[in-house]
């Protein structure tokens, strides 16, 4: 799950934001995990940090593909994007979905969209800022990776009821096992084109298996 999501959100670089944002999350395997994720005109890069977890990913704005990087063993893999696709496009055809909104909210100084979005194995609660990702650019990310469970078909409803957005905080449940990811901090800053490149000195690997401490 945590792996979809640092894929998810990378992968278009929202606008018109650029800088870094801060949250923390909560899973069944995860206890105060920290992840950050870096936004900028050259690509996009999540650092996240938890119990017996510990990975990287980048995006060059430039590449098609994602990079898996393991800061320890100084090496990196490709992560396929292409497959991740095919199977967003394929989920929730036969799925029945019902959103209930509760309004608006302020997190970090953006006006999101508080609203749940049901299905018959999950619910997800959110708060969506549009400020950061808008509606257009959610369909196209739902469309190349699920992120939380998200699917194209999950997204134009979301479009539809006007809650379409950016996740500043969520909260995914499913059989009994929950997910939370909350921002803590936003801050607008420029990076450097060489923060969104594979390091030097990094070897490419072909194994995907986690890369863990």
């Amino acid at each position: 799950m945590i792996y979809s999501l640092l894929i998810a959100l990378l992968l278009l670089p929202p606008k018109p934001f650029e800088g870094s944002i801060v949250f923390s999350v909560s899973a069944p395997d995860v206890k105060d995990g920290n992840l950050v994720i870096m936004l900028s005109r050259y690509g996009a890069k999540a650092i996240f940090d938890g119990k017996d977890q510990a990975f990287e990913f980048l995006i060059p704005k430039q590449d098609s593909a994602a990079y898996k990087l393991n800061a320890y063993g100084k090496t990196y893999n490709i992560v396929g994007l292409a497959d991740s696709r095919r199977l967003a496009e394929t989920l929730g055809k036969f799925d029945d979905y019902v959103i209930e909104k509760h309004g608006q909210e302020t997190l970090l100084g953006y006006t999101c969209e508080h609203f749940t979005l049901k299905t018959k194995t999950r619910t997800l609660e959110l708060w969506t800022a549009r400020d950061i990702l808008d509606a257009e650019q959610l369909t196209k990310l739902a469309g190349a990776v699920t992120l939380l469970g998200l699917n194209p078909r999950m997204v134009q409803k979301m479009v539809e009821a006007g809650v379409a957005g950016f996740p500043l905080k969520l909260r995914a449940e499913e059989n009994a096992k929950v997910l939370t990811v909350i921002a803590k901090k936003a801050t607008r800053k420029t990076f450097p084109k060489s923060t969104f490149e594979i390091p030097k000195g990094y070897k490419k690997i072909e194994s995907e298996s986690l890369l863990s401490r």
